[in-house]
């Protein structure tokens, strides 16, 4: 599965999954659930709303890391969704949710979410 960080205006009309303030494990769980709704669809992709800023940039750092370790351990045991874009309405946002990604998850330098901008 791939995951990608996007902007809103990058989506346009589609249909994105909000996600509400939680706790990391709320927030793992309704992702979870969103992931094996669009699986058991066959739907090819799934577009999440960002995570809502908790208010101090460790938390942020907690629920943004909860909600793409959900997609990426869901992705490792199922073909669907093939693609999970998280939609971000600004860029300095998005680029919080690809450091994220970036420090846990890219497993090499390629892998990384940063469109050749970082390096």
């Amino acid at each position: 599965m791939d995951l990608d960080i996007i902007l809103a205006a990058e989506a346009g009309d589609a249909e994105t999954a909000a996600i509400r303030a939680g706790t990391p494990e709320e927030l793992a769980a309704f992702v979870r659930a969103r992931l094996e709704a669009a699986c058991e669809a066959g739907q090819e992709t799934l577009l999440l709303g960002a995570v809502p800023p908790a208010g101090r940039q460790s938390e942020d750092f907690q629920n943004i890391g909860a909600v793409e370790r959900a997609a990426v351990e869901f992705g490792r045991d199922h073909g669907r969704p093939s693609r999970v874009l998280i939609v971000c309405d600004d860029e300095a946002y998005a680029d919080l949710h690809r450091v994220v990604y970036n420090f846990w998850f890219a497993g090499s330098k390629s892998d990384r979410l940063n469109g050749g901008r970082w390096d």
